[in-house]
């Protein structure tokens, strides 16, 4: 096994913001179905002009209640995991990509560190692909970002929360390619 250059793991649940907004709709999914459940189980009031049966209201909160759980573990689960060695770049964003992708060192034809977006480039928290800009983009924290341009102007944005360590990796691996 190479030595890694550089290696840097983003979590999606670092983003408190997240997490404040998700809580907000679970509040406003879950507490009118309680409410609804509450009134109708445990008052014996129907609830609302047309109520369901009571089957029907407990189905429909376990119902909600396991997309609530789903949700939640797919938000806990999103990560971006990126380290470079003598191979190239390597990059695994779960769950849009099934399996670590490798970037070559040979296929890197020149690279930018770059500290904001433009409006140009796909933007964002998140896994964007736009097929007919060539552009992949990957970032789950912060503004900073390397931009890969690849043969074919294919361009691979990769975010990343230490640009002055990727960066030193980087022209460290492509010295290397050009020694050998």
């Amino acid at each position: 096994m190479s030595r890694r250059y550089f290696e840097e793991t983003q979590l999606f649940r670092q983003n408190l913001w997240v997490w404040y907004m998700f809580a907000a709709f679970s509040l406003l999914l879950i507490v009118p179905l309680l409410y609804g459940m509450y009134t109708q189980l445990i008052l014996g009031q129907p609830w609302g002009d047309k109520p369901m049966s009571d089957n029907g209201l407990a189905i429909l909160f376990l119902l909600s209640l396991g997309g609530w759980m789903v949700v939640a573990w797919i938000l806990y689960s999103i990560r971006l995991e990126v380290y470079i060695d003598d191979e190239g770049v390597h990059y695994f964003y779960f769950p849009n990509s099934p399996s670590w992708k490798v970037i070559t060192k040979d296929q890197i034809v020149s690279y930018e560190v770059r500290q904001r977006r433009n409006l140009f480039d796909m933007g964002g928290i998140g896994y964007h692909r736009n097929r007919f800009k060539k552009l992949r983009s990957m970032t789950i924290r912060g503004s900073k970002h390397i931009r890969l341009i690849l043969p074919g102007n294919h361009k691979v944005l990769i975010g990343t929360q230490n640009p002055e360590e990727f960066d030193r990796a980087l022209r460290r691996l492509l010295s290397n390619h050009l020694t050998e």
